[in-house]
């Protein structure tokens, strides 16, 4: 399908509508906020930070779950640990939590908008954009992961893109518990995630953690 470009004079909504058989992000020609509104349909087209705009539909049943789907989720092992990118809406919080996510790890400064869903509980882990976790953060994580797994708990990790402190946390979470080299973490987490672990850095400290854990016997 090709992207869909807005330019600042609207098409008509029926023929928006023609093109788009579901919610899906788009490519904006131009830098454009636009709303269309009938008598059922409510149809927005909202700038995101990251240049695109995301298509959201709602109807008198309320907004499509698509809409509410975080950027760049996926299960990284189902029902047990996901990730995604920063989950800036408070609906995105509510659609983690009736996935099946209880809990929730965020890996950037700030924290999303958690108190929507006072039932997810919220682990605050701060780390510097494009830098990797300390020892220390990832044993924490993966305790995390591991003991709510015992009781049937799934656990979301997240940083700003879901892709570099995100995917070094995985990546560790592999050497750990699938007893597998650095960088067959690595690879393994890109083949998962595709752009996983952005830095030199990050990689480094999942070899790292390889070669403690060899040398303390437990890989």
């Amino acid at each position: 399908m090709q992207p869909l470009h807005c330019e600042h004079t609207a098409p008509p909504l029926k023929q928006l509508l023609s093109q788009w058989s579901f919610v899906s992000d788009i490519q904006p020609a131009h830098d454009s906020n636009i709303s269309y509104a009938t008598a059922n349909v409510l149809l927005l087209l909202l700038c995101r930070s990251d240049g695109c705009l995301t298509m959201l539909v709602s109807c008198n049943q309320g907004p499509v779950s698509m809409a509410e789907r975080p950027s760049s989720f996926s299960w990284v092992i189902q029902g047990k640990l996901c990730a995604l990118a920063f989950p800036h809406r408070a609906e995105n919080i509510r659609w983690l939590y009736k996935e099946g996510v209880r809990h929730l790890v965020s890996l950037t400064y700030r924290l999303p908008p958690v108190d929507s869903c006072p039932n997810l509980n919220s682990i605050h882990m701060k780390i510097e954009d494009f830098t990797p976790p300390t020892i220390e953060q990832v044993d924490r994580f993966i305790h995390i992961v591991e003991s709510n797994s015992i009781i049937g708990e799934a656990v979301a990790v997240h940083c700003q893109w879901g892709r570099g402190r995100t995917g070094t946390m995985i990546a560790c979470y592999f050497v750990k518990t699938r007893k597998i080299s650095g960088q067959e973490a690595i690879e393994e987490i890109r083949r998962i995630r595709p752009g996983s672990i952005e830095t030199y850095d990050q990689e480094k400290m999942v070899i790292q953690y390889y070669q403690q854990l060899k040398s303390r016997g437990e890989v």
